[in-house]
């Protein structure tokens, strides 16, 4: 068997096992109509917060919403949707890095070895470099939104006390 389809079938494998049981948050509701208080009295959009299930941050799923007592809104799309964004970039992209750099690592070792030559040698550097590049340009690009914002003042006419990434549903 080739040594690219190893390294890609382990990478799969990787993949799959590493983020299946931090998403795949299939529980029962915690509340419902006929056992929670004050459950039965609300009106069209108004949820219970004891009731919906635990934010993305504090080790809940993506979908802020869904049980009987706290339906979905439209800013429950929004707050999925920067749920997302955070799992992408704090969660699967790290993890995606330092993959790549143990693979550019692997291939270094087997250039240096003699297996490779300089053309794998090269390969592995160009790896490395692209990898830190990809990395510079997903995370500075949310700095430099982050400067953009802050000078606009977008905080201040807002009220988001200086947090304008985290969306809020109340």
């Amino acid at each position: 068997m080739d040594i690219k389809k190893i390294v890609w079938v382990f990478f799969l494998i990787l993949i799959l096992f590493s983020f299946a049981n931090a998403y795949v948050l299939a529980q029962e509701p915690s509340c419902s109509y006929q056992t929670t208080p004050g459950c039965q009295n609300l009106k069209n959009g108004e949820k219970l917060n004891q009731c919906c299930p635990k934010s993305y941050n504090d080790g809940g799923g993506l979908v802020p919403c869904g049980t009987p007592c706290c339906p979905c809104t439209l800013c429950d799309a929004f707050v999925l949707g920067q749920n997302v964004v955070n799992m992408l970039l704090f969660r699967i992209v790290p993890i995606i890095a330092v993959f790549l750099i143990i693979i550019g690592g692997l291939m270094m070792v087997f250039a240096y070895a003699g297996s490779g030559g300089p053309s794998a040698l090269e390969k592995a550097k160009s790896l490395f470099t692209s990898v830190i590049i990809g990395l510079l340009i997903i995370y500075c690009a949310w700095l430099i939104v982050n400067l953009f914002l802050m000078v606009l003042g977008v905080t201040q006419w807002t009220g988001s006390a200086g947090q304008w990434w985290k969306i809020t549903c109340g």
